[in-house]
């Protein structure tokens, strides 16, 4: 293969195509997403994983992983390139796993129609994974977990709002709270087909990181859970004074408004992969709210100083309310407070501000 190099990652020493990452790679593989395969191998663990498949395997980085690090005894490695196939036959035969590895050369929907049900179904495309849903989703068991990623951003994050709406059958939401509600709108997309198949599709854990969102979700069957999921799925209104998310008859959505975080899951891969985003959502995991305070946003607008963020979480927490950062974006806080606490805390920092600040007038004098 030209253009390769040889990569570590984890346990395993894999090769590759290296350079600017794009579709058209020898053998993809993008060191970046190295935290999203970090994430699944616990996953894995967590649910005691022993079969499963990648379907669009690239180098064969996570299959291996798997292999290696998260207890898997058996993975599906499929991916249509030539060269993968033969990137993934030699990644194997390197890390010494090749008889738990079954390595299969076609169409990632085909390889679904001809796979056995299995207990973890692994989606991780170039672009939208939407050609693939109605087949995994036909094929992951009862109790499985279903792992998808969507690295077409602009249309879910709201800048492309008519092709959300075509591809995701919702309205997304153009502000600071865009990415929470892509995850939820992608959520409720994977749950809608779902149901078809009488499949609830229960997220348990979930994240934003930099060009792709990504969800894993458990399947249980049963019209009776199914229902359940469905009902909540929401419209929301935004309101632009208390910059809140509200359910209610609106143009945003429908959502998934349900948890988008297992906080038992979230706390367990929090304390094995200890990494500021991972530690971030385990204590968001905490708190069950629709969106968060942007505090930029509304110091910007109401023309305040910005107080320090952990200052501003203590304040809440003494007040009784939960509060934490979120992974989101740098300059939110996700609270159970209502925006007129959060008001009253924001107007305390700027109280006290001012006070100092003439109390220094004074002595200048």
């Amino acid at each position: 293969m030209k253009e390769t190099k040889w990569h570590n990652e984890g346990k395993a020493k894999i090769i590759a195509s290296f350079g600017k990452i794009n579709s058209s790679m020898q053998v993809f593989y993008n060191p970046a997403m190295k935290l999203n395969r970090d994430i699944s191998i616990e996953i894995a663990k967590h649910y005691k994983i022993k079969e499963g498949a990648d379907i669009l395997a690239g180098s064969g980085i996570r299959s291996v992983r798997l292999v290696l690090e998260g207890g898997v005894e058996k993975m599906y490695a499929n991916d249509i390139n030539e060269n993968a196939s033969r990137a993934i036959k030699i990644n194997s035969t390197k890390n010494k796993v090749s008889k738990k590895i079954i390595i299969s050369q076609k169409p990632a929907t085909k390889f679904l129609e001809e796979i056995k049900t299995l207990e973890y179904i692994d989606i991780d495309p170039f672009g939208s994974p939407n050609q693939f849903l109605d087949s995994a989703i036909k094929k992951i068991g009862r109790r499985g977990i279903l792992a998808v990623t969507a690295t077409d951003t602009a249309p879910l994050a709201g800048t492309y709002p008519k092709t959300c709406k075509r591809k995701y059958w919702a309205a997304p939401l153009r502000n600071h709270l865009k990415h929470e509600v892509a995850i939820r709108i992608l959520i409720r997309k994977i749950q809608l087909i779902g149901a078809q198949y009488e499949k609830a599709l229960t997220p348990v854990y979930s994240h934003s990181t930099m060009h792709y969102y990504r969800v894993y979700l458990k399947c249980e069957k049963g019209k009776t859970k199914v229902d359940e999921i469905i009902k909540q799925h929401e419209l929301c209104n935004y309101d632009k004074e208390k910059e809140e998310l509200k359910t209610s008859q609106g143009e945003v959505g429908p959502i998934w408004t349900g948890k988008i975080w297992d906080e038992e899951i979230s706390k367990s891969i929090a304390e094995k992969i200890r990494e500021n985003m991972t530690r971030i959502i385990s204590e968001e995991s905490k708190i069950h709210t629709l969106g968060y305070y942007d505090i930029h946003e509304i110091c910007s607008k109401t023309k305040r100083q910005i107080p320090p963020f952990e200052s501003i979480i203590q304040q809440l927490v003494k007040q009784g309310y939960k509060a934490t950062r979120t992974h989101f974006t740098p300059t939110g806080i996700r609270t159970n407070a209502p925006y007129e606490e959060m008001m009253k805390c924001l107007s305390l920092f700027s109280l006290e501000r001012n006070r100092t600040q003439s109390e220094l007038e004074q002595f200048r004098i």
